[in-house]
């Protein structure tokens, strides 16, 4: 039985193996040994990151109790704010397969797996966070073609349970296995210029004709990991790398849709170090000729590291629990949702986007009174409308029933919102009073 790599107390991975452990053949050395006693004191903390899942788990269902489907599916809203994403990738694709995205004035076409012209670009789609329907029905059009797969059930719940449940489940395999898990790859890179050897390891497309490209580096584009390793191949690495087509000047980046960094080969430290590029000063750039490097060598690398199970929960937990005060980079509920949405990916949950868009819809209030959602038959801008915490939304609520159903009830009842509340929620009947 040979063992994968196994965790460290921080998270990350323990770079040796061992085909050995307690049930398999016992621990052989100290090395096995060690690398079982870190594993074994990993499992135990990793118990808190589950319980944590549940908590989560529960808060969503909360929020997203009120959002149900609309019962007419020739029904399509007046929604005035359409929710901007870009297509990175054939993953993304599959992720919006489904939803419709504007072609023309109030025109849509559906995006299917076959709309591979959509990668790399900027889209409006309709969606259930700007659904204009008041009552919380969102209409077919701003949910997609999943209505007529979801139609019946509680579309919410149903959401707060596909966005969490793989979650727990990967946790618990986690815990009890003690395996890591390599962060998902996926390098953008439309032209094909890199072939992924082993999952890590990058080189040259043998199809691409060299003869029409340059690389081109820039000396603020190119970073040291460690300064004392200066001298060594492995310790440079770019964010991106970028290739130049010789003739009309056109450019083509290539990255990790992550931003992990790219490592340079050994060839391509050579080359730079051949043209004295690491003694440049200021931000001077150069290129090279594509041809001058082969194709039977790695080209660029990834460092292994661990895409640890319970990191994604915690950045999730975090970025939707914090609010929008404290999260950088997020102004609006566009980047709000391609945030998020790359959480769970990170996390290696490939969740169809209107389930995430459907627990967003109730973080999103008016500026001027949190107790309700924006009109979204009106053009919205940033100022008009806030993103709350997970447990704010939750506590303001239009709904007492649902508000007193969570926690923190001492603070609820002293707030002055509480008694503006007139919403009704499908947990009021437990609060009936039968005579």
């Amino acid at each position: 039985m040979k063992i994968r790599f196994k965790p460290d107390l921080a998270g990350s991975t323990i770079p040796l193996t061992t085909n050995s452990n307690f049930t398999t053949y016992g621990l052989k050395d100290a090395k096995a040994l060690y690398i079982d006693a870190q594993g074994a004191r990993k499992a135990a903390i990793m118990q808190l990151a589950v319980s944590d899942s549940g908590y989560y788990g529960r808060h969503q269902s909360f929020v997203t109790s009120n959002v149900t489907l609309h019962e007419d599916p020739t029904y399509s809203c007046n929604t005035k704010n359409l929710l901007k994403v870009k297509i990175e990738s054939t993953l993304d694709l599959e992720l919006f397969e489904g939803r419709f995205y504007k072609v023309g004035d109030r025109k849509y076409k559906v995006i299917t797996n076959k709309d591979h012209h959509l990668i790399g670009k900027t889209i409006e789609i309709r969606s259930p966070e700007t659904c204009a329907n008041k009552d919380n029905k969102i209409c077919k059009v701003c949910y997609g073609t999943l209505y007529n797969v979801n139609y019946g059930m509680h579309a919410g719940l149903f959401a707060a349970i596909d966005s969490n449940e793989n979650k727990t489940q990967r946790q618990l395999s986690a815990r009890h296995a003690l395996a890591t898990v390599s962060a998902a790859i996926n390098l953008i890179d439309d032209k094909m210029f890199l072939i992924n050897q082993n999952g890590w390891l990058f080189s040259l497309n043998g199809d691409i004709d060299r003869s029409r490209y340059t690389i081109v580096f820039s000396t603020t584009d190119v970073f040291m990991e460690n300064p004392e390793n200066y001298d060594q191949a492995d310790n440079y690495y770019v964010n991106k790398l970028i290739f130049k087509n010789i003739k009309t000047g056109e450019i083509f980046e290539v990255y990790e849709e992550q931003n992990t960094h790219l490592y340079l080969s050994k060839q391509l430290y050579r080359a730079l170090r051949d043209r004295r590029f690491f003694t440049m000063d200021g931000s001077d750039t150069i290129e090279i000729p594509l041809d001058e490097f082969s194709i039977n060598e790695p080209f660029a690398f990834l460092r292994i590291s661990n895409a640890e199970l319970a990191k994604p929960l915690k950045e999730l937990a975090g970025f939707i629990q914090k609010g929008k005060k404290q999260l950088e980079g997020v102004s609006d509920y566009h980047e709000f949702t391609a945030k998020l949405n790359k959480l769970y990916r990170y996390g290696g949950m490939a969740i169809p986007s209107v389930h995430i868009e459907m627990l967003l819809r109730n973080l999103i209030r008016k500026a001027d009174n949190p107790l309700e959602i924006p009109d979204w038959e009106i053009e919205q801008t940033p100022d008009m409308y806030t993103l709350m915490s997970l447990n704010d939304s939750i506590i303001m609520s239009n709904s007492v029933t649902l508000g007193l159903m969570f926690e923190k009830v001492k603070r609820q009842l002293k707030m002055p919102e509480t008694y503006k509340k007139r919403g009704t929620s499908i947990y009021s009947v437990l609060f009936v009073n039968e005579q």
